[in-house]
């Protein structure tokens, strides 16, 4: 009866040995493809979502110069609108990722509408003291600066020199001044008022509110692409 039993067991024990054996091995295998399944996955997401977000994220940091003139921030490229039509953002995996998407496209919008609207503070301050000005003809009387030298809101120089380039903005009228003596135009530009300098400043004052707004908007939009770039960074990394 006893040996009956111990081969009894000796059979369980190896039967089971086996059983144990067979379910390490498909552990081990679903393991091993689960991992090559996040591996791929991974590999996917960088080369189709990171790698190209932090290129728009550059492209959008790279614009700060801008700023200098007045321009508007980033113009979404076709790579950054393909990926967001395809949805690829979309699996809850990328929920933070693409909740700081959401903000940054918020935080465009804003800057484009404080673009528009310093835009159109600028057009509008370049005539206002442009009419005003005057100047004295030589060994006659004062009359407008306009009829002398063509200058006016679609004048590039005028509008970017508005974001804060006093320099630039004075450069163009000594050379429109310069242009206007060599057509003959005899005018006394000592007695030119308001200076240049004033009508500087006039049309600083009256375009301060909608010009601050657009730079706050253009900082803020710089830091959101700054703080993906990071994101991404850290997501390629541990993609690697």
């Amino acid at each position: 009866m006893a040996d009956t039993f111990d081969a009894a067991l000796t059979i369980a024990l190896t039967v089971g040995g086996w059983i144990v054996a067979t379910l390490v091995t498909v552990w081990n295998l679903r393991s091993a493809h689960r991992k090559e399944m996040e591996d791929q996955r991974a590999h996917e997401d960088t080369l189709l979502i990171f790698r190209p977000l932090r290129k728009e994220m550059e492209a959008i940091l790279a614009d700060e110069h801008q700023m200098s003139w007045g321009g508007i921030l980033w113009s979404p490229s076709e790579e950054y609108r393909d990926m967001m039509h395809r949805g690829l953002l979309r699996p809850p995996r990328h929920d933070i990722l693409r909740h700081e998407i959401e903000v940054l496209e918020d935080l465009h919008r804003k800057h484009s509408s404080r673009y528009t609207e310093f835009s159109n503070a600028r057009t509008e301050a370049i005539p206002k003291v442009l009419q005003k000005a005057e100047v004295q003809l030589v060994g006659g009387a004062k009359t407008p600066l306009l009829s002398f030298v063509p200058l006016g809101p679609e004048d590039n120089e005028l509008l970017s020199a508005l974001a804060g380039n006093q320099e630039k903005w004075l450069e163009k009228f000594k050379r429109a001044q310069a242009s206007a003596g060599n057509r003959g135009t005899a005018a006394d530009w000592r007695t030119l008022t308001p200076t240049p300098g004033e009508m500087f400043s006039e049309a600083m004052a009256s375009t301060s509110d909608s010009r601050a707004a657009y730079q706050n908007s253009a900082n803020t939009l710089l830091g959101q692409a700054k703080k993906i770039r990071g994101m991404v960074d850290e997501a390629i990394r541990e993609a690697a």
